[in-house]
């Protein structure tokens, strides 16, 4: 039997907006852009002989098409940038966590069962602690030590970071899956261009791979992988300190031509393998004045030369060539036993290449299954037969969590909730009592003690809307019941619950936008959302000295709960008052809680520090804060 390293997991995420080739030439046209003669390309022996069949073709189409190889390219904001769009976009976390999150579904993986993580990146979203390590908090436990490393590095930095995910399964016997991740955001280099090339080239996207130790009859996966640094280029393509792109381009297309070439043959020289042996050849997708040239010179059939991402979606820098095998494997165009061999050259000067085999078959070994991270837990969740508490229930329970639904009692029996939810007996405990009466809410601790279970995690979704109208027209006994419901039993279930906590374990409270936006008619409930939130901020320093992680969850408008009450004309308001365009899906909303209870990071949330209590706002804008201290 050999030892392979083998891609058991791909996947890549893209910019959302498309940049067409019309795009751009208007802009041309407008006086946007330079450096391009359209009577230049006229005079062209290829253009002629272009038009001569295809007469309606313009010169800049013609040129960025047939010449220089792109078609569309993805982008995170519309044609043209500016720094303005990027502020709002996507950045490379997002791309990256995207990306990531496909490859580790593609091998059938946990975060949690990763080894390593390395990943590379030019166009950072923050200057520390670096992607790598803020992808990683996405997709595993808080707990989690696993290493983790980020290199500064452009084009070349996916091809770094595999030959080092290599070495380190190679030096560390025990180990089975390294994620590599390469993620950019190019669109951010050229906010103050207006030379047309840069723009008409660069993308934004990320790639990602699982790369995993398995045992093959024969040689597979991985076969080589070269790495090197040409300096003669180093002065002729990168990025200023200001994070502008510069650009010698002839000198980078004549180094980057030869580099790519020569790096190609190489590798093929420590595989032993000839170019006829190479069933697809998959270069850095630069365009076609390196690509071609390139190819021509390794002697290898154009026909086995593949651009689609070139083509569709752009030069992507380091994520090109991670991009390309997930959109081939996607297309199930990728056939066991292939010789793949992709080379690539770049910024600084940096190029290098790997070979890799098409595996016979790609099962793996695995330590929990992606759908029961949660294994061997224990929740506790109050506000159960309400619509988001309910998703929540089930979502732990899915992922392997024993649950405790604590519901009201008054809307659903608790046969009533099993059947509605098809919740499973062995996994779910519904509990009911009154909100309003303390003694009820007292002998849940004792009767949670004696089943035997130790809480991990305890989400508080508990709530009523309470009356909606003019504050001097509400009763104040309706404002004492809000607040006995909302705030005052769940303090009480807090404080009571502790001593049945385990060592290591977060309390979650969904809070409400209201407290920020502070929607005129519901003075109940927004009275009693900050008042929780007040207990909830200054309970998180002694909850943790029990190990309690506190967590302030404020979901923007869903279309679920208070949201059902709402005319036409109230909900346009909050939403407009939210900046929110649309209501939130509750089910995203109920699995971007879960993940919360046990990841440090969240995609599409914004986190705050009070103190030692994390607030988490999810899908709206309004922020008070600027800064994100956890001290």
């Amino acid at each position: 039997m050999t030892e392979n390293y083998i891609f058991s997991g791909v996947g890549h995420a893209l910019g959302k907006y498309v940049t067409t080739n019309d795009e751009i030439e208007r802009a041309i046209e407008n006086g946007l852009l330079s450096g391009f003669s359209a009577d230049r390309v006229r005079q062209s022996k290829g253009y002629k002989a272009f038009t001569t069949e295809n007469p309606s073709v313009s010169p800049f189409s013609y040129f960025m098409e047939q010449v220089m190889g792109f078609r569309t390219r993805n982008n995170v904001v519309a044609f043209p940038p500016s720094k303005m769009r990027m502020q709002k976009a996507e950045n490379a976390l997002d791309l990256g966590v995207r990306a990531v999150k496909m490859a580790l579904e593609n091998a059938q993986l946990s975060g949690n069962d990763i080894d390593a993580w390395f990943a590379g990146n030019a166009t950072p979203f923050e200057q520390a602690p670096g992607l790598g390590a803020t992808i990683k908090a996405h997709f595993v436990a808080r707990e989690n030590q696993t290493q983790v490393a980020t290199i500064n590095s452009a084009c070349v930095g996916f091809n770094v970071n595999l030959q080092r995910a290599v070495e380190y399964l190679k030096c560390n016997p025990a180990a089975l899956h390294v994620l590599v991740v390469h993620a950019e955001v190019m669109s951010g280099l050229s906010v103050n261009k207006t030379d047309f090339v840069p723009l008409s080239t660069f993308a934004d996207g990320a790639g990602a791979v699982v790369l995993s130790r398995v045992q093959s009859v024969e040689k597979e996966g991985v076969v080589s992988v070269i790495n090197r640094e040409d300096l003669f280029m180093l002065d002729f393509l990168g990025a200023s300190s200001s994070g502008d792109l510069y650009m010698g381009a002839s000198i980078v297309r004549e180094r980057a031509t030869e580099n790519i070439a020569k790096v190609a043959m190489d590798t093929l020289a420590k595989t032993g393998w000839n170019i006829v042996d190479v069933d697809m050849l998959i270069p850095h997708q630069t365009g076609n004045a390196i690509v071609i040239p390139a190819a021509k010179k390794t002697g290898i059939s154009l026909q086995k030369v593949y651009q689609g991402v070139q083509h569709n979606h752009g030069n992507l820098s380091g994520a090109s060539i991670p991009t390309a095998i997930s959109i081939i494997s996607q297309n199930q165009q990728l056939v066991a036993g292939s010789k793949l061999l992709c080379p690539v050259a770049g910024l600084g000067g940096e190029f290098g290449a790997f070979a890799y085999i098409i595996p016979q078959k790609k099962s793996v070994n695995y330590c929990k299954s992606i759908n029961k991270e949660l294994d061997g837990k224990t929740a506790f969740v109050t506000g159960a037969g309400g619509d988001l508490g309910r998703r929540v229930v089930s979502l732990l329970a899915e992922k392997g969590a024993f649950v405790f639904a604590l519901h009201s009692g008054k809307r659903l029996t608790n046969s009533e909730l099993m059947v509605q939810n098809n919740w499973n007996e062995n996994s779910v405990t519904p509990l009911a009592c009154d909100f309003g009466k303390a003694d009820e809410l007292g002998e849940l601790a004792k009767q949670i003690s004696d089943s035997g279970k130790t809480v991990d995690y305890l989400v508080h979704s508990a709530a009523v809307s309470g009356a909606v109208g003019r504050i001097s027209d509400i009763a104040m006994d309706e404002f004492q019941r809000v607040m006995q419901i909302n705030a005052f039993s769940v303090i009480q279930l807090t404080k009571e619950l502790l001593c049945v906590m385990s060592e290591c374990n977060t309390v979650l409270y969904i809070g409400s936008a209201a407290e920020d936006v502070q929607f005129a008619g519901s003075s109940p409930y927004v009275m009693a959302k900050r008042a929780l939130h007040g207990f909830a901020a200054t309970y998180a320093p002694e909850a943790k000295k029990n190990g309690t992680y506190s967590i302030w969850y404020m979901p923007g408008i869903v279309d679920c709960g208070m949201t059902k009450i709402l005319n036409d004309k109230q909900l346009a308001s909050s939403l407009s008052l939210a900046n929110q365009k649309e209501t939130l899906n509750p089910d995203e909303v109920a699995q971007r809680i879960v993940d919360s209870l046990y990841k440090l990071k969240v995609l599409k949330t914004k986190d705050t520090y009070e103190g030692v209590l994390l607030v988490r706002r999810d899908g709206f804008e309004f922020n008070p804060y600027d800064t994100l201290n956890p001290e």
